[in-house]
């Protein structure tokens, strides 16, 4: 196996050569399930470093680098979509596919899987094989990682990691968990029905918007009654829909929100008690309401084992101060679905930049691509050996 100096210049080269890679991923974003262009990209990237990519989950793409000799098999993800929102970076590689935009760093996820794979070709003496997934889809539900998983590819695969860069962290800060990384995002709506009339004469209506304000208040008393104050919960009322003028009493009213949880346990319980205490407060008000839930991604949870695994590595790279345990997160990420499934971990990867993620004028840096590529390539030679 080659030595951590080679890897580590094979490893700078490849992040100068997926600079520019980046930056026309970033100028060409598509959305959830329409990455046509981004999967021809990879293509010829794989093809250029000597790989044969092969599409799968329709717009992703899967290639395997084999070692000299038998092994055990690990896989490394990066996702593909952008968000459908506009770029207001004024980059000179800014979108220029009006309304979408890489807001959240796939685009630094794609070079930095391409660019391990470009390094771990220097050099094949080692035992067994590393799956690279392309995954599309990971913004939208239902996601793309259910796609990938159905398609086979990695039923012999005996660990998976994936690495997000990350926003809040100090650049080329390594953090993750040993469980629970990030939330179950689960969306509800509550329809009320209740009975229309003259603004002026509510006592002959039942008013659907009084009945829902009470309903919003009273949800938040779950989270601070119902819920340990040693687990997570965020329960948020986000929209109310109702009314057409100003003088009508309108017949119905819909709340809509995102409720995430990271214990599957109360994941299951919660929204029983939302429903219960719902219809309940509607039925004292003579109303009727309807609740319904749509869940997201489960809540993403790491092999404790692979976590260590991955800050242990990190540590070795970057320095001990650079691998930190992090406490949860409550957005979501359909990787879930592969740590379900198979050992692994997903990483955060630090940036520091300006513009959190999801935001107009995010972009990820160039230099964040070496670390990315160094850590990946580490974590799947490691985990081989």
């Amino acid at each position: 196996m080659a030595s951590s100096t080679n890897q580590a210049i094979w490893a700078q080269n490849a992040a100068m050569d997926m600079v520019s890679l980046r930056h026309d991923l970033h100028q060409h974003p598509e959305l959830s399930f329409q990455e046509f262009r981004t999967q021809e990209v990879i293509l010829q990237e794989l093809r250029k470093i000597g790989l044969n990519g092969t599409k799968i989950a329709n717009t992703g793409v899967v290639a395997t680098i084999l070692g000299n000799r038998p092994g055990k098999t690990v896989a490394l993800r990066a996702d593909m979509d952008a968000l459908p929102m506009p770029d207001e970076s004024q980059l000179p590689y800014a979108s220029i596919n009006d309304g979408i935009c890489h807001a959240c760093g796939h685009d630094a996820h794609i070079a930095i899987l391409i660019g391990a794979a470009q390094t771990l070709m220097h050099d094949l003496d080692f035992a067994g094989q590393i799956r690279l997934v392309f995954q599309p889809a990971e913004e939208q539900l239902p996601g793309g990682a259910q796609n990938v998983l159905a398609s086979g590819i990695l039923d012999d695969v005996d660990a998976i990691f994936g690495l997000h860069v990350w926003q809040p962290l100090a650049f080329g800060q390594v953090a993750t968990s040993k469980g629970a990384l990030m939330a179950a995002p689960d969306d509800f709506s509550l329809l009320i029905k209740g009975r229309g009339g003259h603004a002026s004469m509510p006592e002959m209506t039942i008013d659907p918007v009084v009945v829902a304000a009470h309903i919003v208040t009273a949800l938040q008393t779950l989270v601070s009654r119902y819920v340990s104050a040693n687990d997570q919960v965020v329960l948020s009322v986000t929209q109310m829909h109702t009314g057409t003028a100003m003088n009508v009493i309108p017949e119905w009213a819909q709340l809509q929100g995102t409720l995430r949880t990271l214990s599957p346990k109360i994941r299951d319980e919660f929204p029983k008690k939302m429903e219960q205490l719902a219809t309940q407060i509607a039925q004292a008000f003579g109303a009727q309401a309807k609740f319904t839930v749509t869940r997201g991604y489960p809540a993403l949870i790491n092999n404790p084992s692979m976590a260590e695994f991955a800050l242990a590595t990190a540590a070795d790279l970057f320095g001990e101060a650079q691998a930190i345990l992090s406490p949860p997160t409550m957005g979501g990420e359909d990787f879930a679905y592969y740590l379900e499934k198979i050992p692994g971990a997903f990483v955060w990867l630090g940036m520091g930049t300006p513009y959190p993620h999801h935001h107009p004028k995010f972009d990820a840096r160039d230099d964040i691509l070496y670390p990315g590529i160094r850590l990946l390539t580490e974590l799947a030679l490691r985990f081989l050996e």
